[in-house]
């Protein structure tokens, strides 16, 4: 049995820093944890970097886009 399936089988026996560790990799947690950091951006005024097949480019909330040129 590997480490993986002892997270998953047995969260008793975990430590504080294998469930630490499991959450952060939790693509829920993770998806949940970089929308609440995108909304403080937004709040505070400050874009969010994306990129697309256009390139980078910040994103307002107000859906504005300003490419970046990247050399």
């Amino acid at each position: 049995m590997n480490k993986a399936s002892v997270f998953v089988a047995d969260k008793k026996t975990q430590t504080p820093g294998e469930i630490f560790y499991e959450n952060l990799c939790n693509p829920k947690v993770v998806r949940e944890n970089l929308k609440k950091a995108i909304e403080a951006s937004w709040a505070a005024g400050v874009p969010v970097l994306q990129q697309d097949e256009s390139g980078r480019y910040e994103l307002y909330p107000n859906g504005k886009k300003k490419y970046i040129k990247v050399n």
